[in-house]
């Protein structure tokens, strides 16, 4: 695959899960960037459709995949697990590396996608070196906090699992190994401080982008994690967790993304 026509193909893990995925790979691109929706959306979401869009448009390649349980194009039918979501990540970039020569990779991930970013940056070996955190979900355990509502906690206690609506193409089941797992992956302990202060994130670039009416991911824990972790932070004002408040920030959104990559 190489050229600037939208190629729709599935890869799989070495355990035979399915990652469904949509690219766009220019001739010599300057960079391939891995795109990573969040918690119930999927790669046709309209942020993950644009970066496929204007990543292109400035010289870099873009592959955006559906997480497992997401989408409608046969992920949903695998089971949501972080580690799986890691190994999504993995798997994705290997095939960016067996595919063409001496690949430049990239990350654009939004929210849980970020979390997820952070988690496979934090666990894996890697090409990429430089990540774009859009709306970062950096604490992620404190939503999924299943002692939090009793009514849920019975629920999963009794059938393993909870169905939850998050407005994308179809509900998202989440076992309850999931929520052990996000229990015991709090990025304020998992990432180091400073971010590059360990081999595993020497020589990276990050930057972070998030709303300050942010009713998802709390802006102040945005902030706190950017100042602890030493990650350049873009607070957009009046924006929230969609970062679309104002028509004209997704677009906002993409050209820091582009600049960032760029330089």
């Amino acid at each position: 695959m190489n050229s600037n026509v939208m190629e729709k193909f599935n890869l799989k893990t070495d355990a035979g899960n399915l990652i469904p995925c949509e690219a766009i790979i220019p001739k010599e691109p300057t960079a391939i960037v891995i795109v990573t929706h969040g918690f119930g959306s999927c790669k046709e979401s309209p942020t993950a459709q644009m970066m496929l869009k204007e990543l292109p448009e400035a010289g870099f390649g873009a592959i955006a995949y559906d997480l497992p349980a997401h989408g409608t194009s046969g992920a949903e039918n695998e089971e949501l697990s972080l580690a799986l979501c890691v190994k999504y990540m993995k798997t994705v970039e290997e095939y960016l590396i067996s595919e063409y020569l001496f690949p430049r990779i990239y990350y654009f991930s939004s929210s849980f996608g970020a979390y997820t970013n952070l988690t496979y940056l934090s666990r894996e070996s890697h090409t990429g070196d430089k990540s774009f955190l859009r709306s970062a979900a950096v604490n992620m355990p404190e939503l999924f906090d299943r002692t939090a509502n009793p009514a849920d906690a019975e629920l999963l206690e009794k059938q393993g699992y909870l169905t939850i609506e998050e407005g994308g193409p179809a509900p998202v089941k989440v076992p309850l190994r999931f929520f052990e797992e996000l229990e015991q992956n709090n990025l304020f302990d998992v990432i180091p401080e400073p971010i590059s202060s360990t081999p595993q994130f020497d020589g990276m670039e990050f930057m972070m982008v998030h709303g300050e009416k942010d009713m998802v991911i709390d802006p102040a824990k945005a902030r706190l994690f950017a100042e602890k972790k030493s990650i350049p932070l873009e607070m957009l004002q009046n924006e929230d967790h969609t970062l679309s408040t104002n028509p004209e920030t997704p677009l906002v959104v993409a050209k820091l993304a582009r600049d960032f990559f760029t330089d």
